[in-house]
């Protein structure tokens, strides 16, 4: 039977399974307004289980950072950048019931404002500090660092260190630990904290494309001696399509971050000294977190978003196999949109409430 050339070109193009087009890209770039006013709320809780050498237990410690913040744009330049007003307009910290005594909470008025250049993707370019805070009462994080002290020089004895040890190893290492409570709540500077998040791509993404943010930094060993280093801790943020969430929709961004190193061998590098010579043995660090964000549609500004974390850490000397201080970390935040517009004097009804 004769097939003509055309035919078997055509049969054989039929029999080949059809490619799907590629997935149009998703701008979720922000859309600034002049005169928009976001005003945020943030609060956040963190359990810390303690556990000292010699005792059979860990002991809970809880903590709170609750905090409210307000962006208004000001402005827009000619390359589409806002200039923007940011202030924290209230500031608590609750410390939970512990040996040092029961629990207390501070709660501070800072009244501090930042004048800042944003990108369309949540990246500040520029600021300065428009207005000072006030003087803080020095009470909110300074009381889990004296605990932290407190337990650690009592860990140390009981195991035996020497008087040298037990005054230089918790400065060091506690700066560790304090880093990791704030990134397992992801607060603190504008790239660790839920103010500006998430960072946006450069490129508008495809459905399920991701990018990355550096957030903070883990203490890195290297191969040479008396050497300084660091490793990134990047968030991978992946774009997860539009949602609908009561009967509204979002563009949905969800992010992951690991952190797994050993400051002790950064320690004893930095120093020059062996194991044996600073009694540091191990100091594993260990973070998993991951995060939420649902962005207003049509503006693209977050509305609501999530952060939590589990991890922990602890402290191993040459006299011991077993850790002498271990912590382990359970953090959450929430970031809400609490209204927008300027906040209502009393008796007047102004702005806009974000539902819950």
């Amino acid at each position: 039977m004769f097939v003509s050339a055309f035919a078997l070109v055509a049969l054989s193009q039929a029999s080949q399974p059809a490619t799907a087009p590629p997935q149009e890209r998703v701008d979720i770039n922000r859309q600034f307004t002049v005169g928009q006013r976001l005003n945020y709320q943030v609060r956040s809780s963190l359990l810390l289980e303690i556990q000292e050498y010699g005792r059979p237990f860990f002991q809970p410690v809880d903590q709170e950072v609750n905090y409210d913040f307000y962006q208004a744009v000001t402005g827009i330049d000619e390359a589409g950048f806002a200039k923007l007003e940011y202030s924290r307009t209230m500031f608590e910290f609750v410390m939970g019931e512990s040996s040092l005594g029961p629990r207390a909470s501070t709660k501070e008025n800072p009244k501090d404002r930042f004048e800042l250049r944003l990108s369309r993707v949540n990246a500040i370019t520029d600021f300065k500090q428009i207005q000072a805070p006030k003087p803080a009462s020095g009470r909110s994080g300074g009381a889990m660092e004296l605990l932290q002290r407190i337990q650690l020089s009592r860990a140390l004895a009981r195991a035996g260190a020497t008087p040298e040890m037990q005054v230089s190893v918790p400065p060091f290492l506690l700066n560790f630990a304090n880093d990791m409570r704030r990134l397992a709540l992801f607060v603190g500077s504008f790239e660790s904290s839920m103010d500006f998040a998430p960072m946006l791509p450069l490129r508008s993404p495809r459905l399920g494309e991701t990018w990355r943010q550096t957030v903070s930094s883990a203490p890195q060993q290297l191969r040479g001696k008396n050497q300084q280093a660091v490793q990134r801790v990047d968030v991978t943020y992946k774009y997860d399509g539009l949602v609908t969430e009561n009967g509204q929709r979002f563009h949905k961004v969800t992010g992951v971050y690991s952190l797994d190193s050993d400051a002790a061998a950064y320690v004893n590098q930095v120093v020059g000294a062996t194991p044996a010579e600073t009694g540091l043995r191990r100091m594993p660090l260990k973070l998993d977190g991951k995060l939420t964000f649902l962005l207003d549609e049509k503006t693209r500004h977050t509305v609501r978003g999530t952060a939590e974390a589990k991890g922990g850490w602890s402290i191993i000397i040459t006299q011991l196999d077993q850790p002498i201080l271990e912590e382990r970390i359970s953090g959450r935040s929430t970031l809400r949109l609490a209204s927008t517009g300027a906040p209502a004097r009393p008796g007047q009804n102004t702005g806009r409430r974000t539902p819950r």
